[in-house]
């Protein structure tokens, strides 16, 4: 799982910190939404695995999102969305496929530069099991359906990164019932 995480970040990291990675092949346009689409070959293998999608808008290229495929499997891994009505690019939200089945688990909203949130399915059934939500980037508090019935019946709160709080719904009510204090 680390590996797996860590290629992520790797891949990742060289599309958006190299804005001159190697185009694999030609721009195009996609199909009736104006959209432009730019192939990048991340791992230097001859297949174009991430994509940039933009258009022209007042002479400047402002992307759309980004596609990636982590394992070359040429099925994409992430997508990573874009708030296009500002004066800036900035992210809107991430969605994640991280067991590469072709579902995406997780999807992570972002506020301003900072993660906002996180939704992640573990069931693969399109409904989030866990949410986790952050403060100034950090980890706050995180909130859980361990039971897979649709009520959230866990949570744990955190200071400074460290578990401080957990609680748990044991009457199936949506509320903690009971909570163990660990700080």
């Amino acid at each position: 799982m680390k590996l797996k995480f860590f290629v992520l970040f790797l891949h990742i990291s060289m599309f958006f910190a190299c804005s001159s990675a190697p185009v694999v092949q030609k721009e195009e346009a996609t199909a009736n939404d104006g959209l432009q689409k730019q192939e990048f070959d991340l791992n230097s293998d001859g297949v174009a695995d991430a994509w940039r999608y933009y258009k022209i808008i007042d002479g400047k290229k402002v992307i759309f999102k980004k596609d990636f495929d982590l394992n070359a499997d040429k099925k994409v891994d992430l997508t990573r969305y874009y708030v296009t009505d500002g004066p800036t690019n900035r992210v809107n939200y991430d969605e994640m496929d991280m067991d590469f089945d072709g579902k995406m688990e997780i999807k992570a909203i972002y506020k301003g530069d900072l993660i906002d949130h996180k939704e992640i399915d573990l069931q693969g059934d399109g409904k989030a099991d866990i949410f986790k939500y952050y403060k100034d980037g950090k980890l706050d508090y995180l909130e859980g359906d361990s039971d897979q019935n649709g009520i959230l019946d866990y949570w744990e709160y955190y200071r400074d990164g460290k578990l401080v709080r957990l609680g748990n719904d044991q009457n199936l009510d949506g509320k903690p019932d009971h909570w163990e204090e660990l700080d």
